[in-house]
């Protein structure tokens, strides 16, 4: 089974640590579920879910 899909909307730019990639701020990533919770445990200014 393949993992859950998160949309989210960047809400401060940031470098994804694993992937080294820079999300500017207003942009949309889609990210699992997992991650989204990992990101959001660091720093939960950085992200939300997409409604």
């Amino acid at each position: 089974m393949a993992a859950e899909k998160v949309r989210a909307v960047v809400l401060r730019s940031f470098r994804d640590k694993r992937t080294k990639k820079v999300h500017e701020q207003g942009s949309v990533i889609e990210v699992t579920r997992r991650r989204f919770e990992e990101i959001v445990a660091t720093d939960p200014t950085l992200i939300k879910e997409e409604q």
